[in-house]
């Protein structure tokens, strides 16, 4: 992912902390994509914040709504190389569960 697209990633998973969320019209006007690319950008939401949930509005729409109380969730994707660089640099994160285990999110 270049640094443009996490950023932009970023900012959707802000827009999507409000009450009601983020719909699809909101992130097209938003960043000025056409309905697919505002779909990949959803699933990219989902895949790196799994405490996003899907809701349906009283007009229809889907609205995505990210996580609001306390630290972000993410999916933190461990380096497959057993190198000394590779490890967490603090054994906090380790003691927190903040580090992806193979298989699961972490909340």
């Amino acid at each position: 992912m270049s640094f443009g697209k996490a950023v932009d990633l970023l900012r959707l998973a802000m827009s999507a902390t409000t009450r009601r969320g983020v719909s699809l019209v909101e992130i097209e006007f938003e960043f000025a994509c056409v309905r697919r690319t505002a779909q990949r950008m959803v699933v990219a939401l989902e895949e790196a914040f799994p405490a996003t949930e899907r809701l349906v509005a009283d007009d229809g729409r889907a609205h995505w709504r990210g996580y609001r109380h306390g630290p972000l969730p993410i999916c933190y994707r461990q380096p497959r190389t057993n190198s000394p660089r590779c490890q967490p640099r603090s054994l906090n994160w380790n003691e927190q569960g903040l580090v992806r285990k193979p298989g699961n999110c972490v909340p």
